[in-house]
């Protein structure tokens, strides 16, 4: 899904060439010339960033950054005609997340405010350690299993399958639950063929470490087992 921005800026030449310039980057803008229909505009809508331009920082505008700020939702670009420290010191502590030139290049900005959704995104989502079972890692973040660091090249509905399993480690999951919740399908049998693909592909891994089990009549186990040393190519 795009990025929506809102740009801030009564400068209608000046806003239009920062939205085709945003657009570059994927990034959709919806513009108002004033504070008072921004602020219509954020009760309405949900916006990634706003971009504000205030060639002076008069009352109203640090109004607007503190209404900003209260609402806690998207990084707020000032840009600013001024390059007065004191007075972007003022806007930062008022609430914008950063400031600007109003004279920066509109793919610069764009770069910046790409870099602060960036780290606001993983602020906000610290990277989950992986899931393990023995030498077995699965990534919930990206999707990516690995067995000692090499790749292991499962499809979606296989990583979901193992993650299940190995979520319950040394427990039987029964070939209905797993149908029910991974699979999307009425045919058992669908189960039965992946389970067998993924054993297949940590098999030709070398995987000793790891038990992929049937067990008849009730389901389906993964499990670390101990390995005698040198039992692995």
């Amino acid at each position: 899904m795009a990025l929506l921005f809102l740009i801030i800026d009564d400068e209608e030449s000046a806003a239009s060439r920062r939205r085709l310039e945003f657009a570059r980057f994927g990034i959709r803008s919806y513009i108002v010339p004033s504070l008072v229909q921004a602020e219509e505009a954020l009760a309405s809508w949900s916006f990634d960033a706003v971009v504000l331009r205030a060639p002076s920082l008069v009352p109203q505008c640090f109004a607007t950054l503190k209404w900003l700020r209260s609402r806690g939702e998207s990084p707020v670009l000032l840009l600013v005609d001024r390059d007065d420290a004191a007075h972007q010191i003022e806007a930062l502590e008022a609430g914008a997340t950063d400031v600007m030139s109003s004279q920066a290049p509109a793919d610069l900005v764009a770069v910046k405010l790409l870099r602060l959704l960036e780290v606001r995104s993983r602020l906000s989502h610290p990277q989950a350690r992986p899931q393990t079972v023995g030498s077995l890692a699965l990534d919930q973040r990206t999707g990516f299993a690995s067995v000692d660091g090499m790749t292991l090249e499962l499809t979606p509905d296989q990583f979901q399958l193992v993650s299940l399993l190995a979520a319950k480690s040394g427990e039987v999951v029964s070939r209905e639950e797993v149908r029910d919740i991974l699979m999307r399908t009425s045919d058992i049998r669908v189960v039965d063929v992946q389970v067998s693909r993924i054993r297949k592909k940590l098999k030709g891994m070398n995987v000793n470490d790891i038990a992929l089990r049937t067990i008849r009549g009730r389901g389906y186990s993964l499990m670390a087992r101990p390995v005698q040393p040198g039992s692995r190519a």
